[in-house]
């Protein structure tokens, strides 16, 4: 099945299996045969005239509302879905043994993870499994051009995403410039922005499927939702993590003018708090250990379990950890 398959054509955000998930991800098929998440196929209810969904593709054939369903479920990429995520959480798998076990990876994993990373040039296939193993532990460590994310690291973003393309470097402070105009020049118009923050022992970020939008007025501030994710690289988990998502419903990037403030906010994580130098963070600190954390984090919480997914000892206001980035780059796919 094409990979587009899985993706819903309305948001872009990928389909899942689980019928809980509260960002209502299933897939969902209307009367005419095309299938939209069951999220967007609420949207078009909401917005029905008539009583009548009319499809996104333009169809003539229209599905009447049903006010308690999000239409009908689509079973045969239902089950494809499922799979695919099955799939997919083994491959994720098979990628952390790269960098802590890769001595112990089947000729077949190795075959696997030479495929997912279009490594077919950079490893000598006639050169034995022990061998092959070590290559591919050196290349895995290695460091994307430019960038402090090992090949690892971007290989599993990119699968959380999900892209078959690479990931590449727009902007580093250390290399570009702390400023607000520099990170702007660097990013451009590109989409989706992968941003990763480090500081210290710590290395974690946020995935937005929009671009940058500065408003048209520099005293003003752009506010708009899209798709977003947060991740941990390292100092929290065991292994890189992907964190839950965020509906694009209430995903939201805010882009504020140069002229008083400049500053961007990436859902809960905030860079130019001081007004100039994008290192200067703040994050909201809105997920609870134990609770919408995932199991084994061990980086460190205040009082009252809230994640400090940079380190800090405590919570300096109720607004959240703010904190100065050692580093801080935006990443893109392609």
């Amino acid at each position: 099945m094409d990979e587009d398959a899985f993706t819903c054509a309305v948001c872009s955000n990928p389909y899942t299996s689980c019928p809980y998930d509260l960002r209502l991800r299933e897939p969902r098929v209307l009367r005419c045969g095309h299938t939209f998440c069951a999220h967007c196929i609420r949207e078009l209810q909401r917005r029905a005239e008539n009583g009548r969904i009319e499809c996104p593709n333009r169809c003539e054939e229209t599905t009447p509302v049903d006010p308690g369903e999000s239409g009908v479920k689509n079973y045969t990429l239902l089950k494809a879905v499922a799979d695919k995520e099955q799939d997919d959480q083994h491959r994720v798998t098979v990628l952390r043994k790269c960098a802590s076990g890769a001595c112990s990876l089947s000729l077949l994993e190795v075959a696997m993870v030479v495929e997912m990373g279009h490594l077919d040039q950079e490893i000598d296939a006639e050169a034995g499994l022990s061998s092959m193993r070590r290559q591919l532990h050196t290349l895995m460590t290695s460091l994307i051009a430019g960038s402090m994310l090992t090949r690892l690291q971007g290989l599993l973003i990119c699968r959380w995403i999900p892209t078959h393309r690479p990931l590449r470097l727009l902007s580093r402070v250390t290399r570009d410039g702390p400023s607000h105009a520099d990170l702007l020049r660097c990013v451009g118009n590109a989409k989706p922005l992968v941003f990763v923050v480090k500081r210290d022992i710590y290395m974690f970020g946020v995935f937005a499927s929009a671009a940058i939008r500065p408003p048209d007025n520099p005293a003003a501030v752009n506010e708009y939702g899209c798709a977003m994710w947060e991740f941990s690289l390292a100092g929290h988990f065991d292994t890189p993590t992907l964190m839950d998502d965020i509906d694009p419903e209430f995903g939201r990037l805010e882009v504020a003018g140069g002229q008083n403030a400049p500053m961007l906010r990436v859902d809960g994580l905030t860079f130019g708090v001081d007004g100039q130098d994008v290192s200067s963070c703040n994050h909201s600190c809105g997920r609870i250990v134990g609770y919408d954390m995932p199991d084994g984090y061990r980086g460190k919480a205040d009082g009252d379990n809230n994640a400090l997914l940079a380190g800090s000892d405590q919570l300096e206001s109720p607004h959240g950890e703010f904190f100065t980035a050692d580093d801080l780059e935006v990443l893109t796919v392609g």
